[in-house]
């Protein structure tokens, strides 16, 4: 069975902007994306988006953070996991 890992990128329009997590390239089209703070799961502030295929036959997602609410020194405690 074929199996491809993503390539991830953070990814921010503004400083007002959410921070997206995005993930592409990856297969099987299963997959669990999200944010944690101090390695615990969020989930105000984020939206999931959907699994979209991509042209090469592989996969694409992306998660948001609202980060507009949390201080930028705080910044470091927010990881994205795939």
């Amino acid at each position: 069975m074929r199996t491809e890992i993503p390539s991830v990128s953070l990814l921010q329009k503004s400083p007002s902007s959410p921070v997206s997590c995005h993930a592409t390239g990856f297969y099987p089209d299963r997959a669990i994306m999200f944010w944690t703070r101090d390695g615990k799961e969020l989930r105000d502030n984020v939206d999931h988006g959907e699994i979209l295929p991509n042209h090469d036959g592989s996969f694409q997602m992306s998660v948001d953070l609202d980060v507009s609410s949390f201080p930028a020194e705080h910044w470091d405690k927010y990881q994205c996991v795939f």
